[in-house]
């Protein structure tokens, strides 16, 4: 599959940008994997003109198994590299995220799951300061005709 999307705004600046995007997927009989592949770019205009110029690019990739009847894994990673341009300056913004979940349902139409998720943040850039995150989460969803309307 194939995404193309096209932004442009006006308000206190003016924005304009472009994006596309490449997924692929592949299901097998326990599971599925997928791969995916982004590029954007953004401009945004103040009143001393074009200020602020991004590209971006990056990648997904993640697997979707069931190890047993009632208990699946989910595992991704993700990379992105941005580039700004503002102000003359040049940052550059390294972005890697992994994380994986096991999942059980529980009922009829509930969930539940315990998720890890890391994310690194690696910048150049004296805005933003680099960061390491580690989140462990117990989750619990819901899903299906929990309300029938007549």
């Amino acid at each position: 599959m194939v995404i193309r999307n096209y932004l442009a705004r006006t308000n206190a600046a003016d924005e304009r940008g472009l994006d596309a995007g490449v997924n692929l997927n592949q299901t097998f009989e326990r599971g599925s994997v997928f791969l995916a592949g982004e590029a954007d770019f953004g401009e945004t205009d103040s009143a001393s003109g074009w200020t602020r110029l991004d590209r971006a690019w990056g990648g997904r990739t993640g697997v979707k198994y069931e190890l047993a009847r009632d208990l699946t894994l989910d595992a991704t990673l993700a990379f992105e590299r941005r580039f700004v341009w503002a102000a003359g300056l040049k940052t550059t913004y390294d972005d890697l995220g992994a994380g994986c979940s096991l999942n059980w349902p529980v009922l009829r139409w509930f969930t539940v799951g315990v998720a890890y998720d890391f994310n690194l943040l690696d910048t150049d850039g004296t805005v933003v300061d680099d960061y390491t995150e580690h989140q462990l989460s117990l989750k619990f969803s819901a899903a299906g005709d929990l309300l029938r309307w007549p």
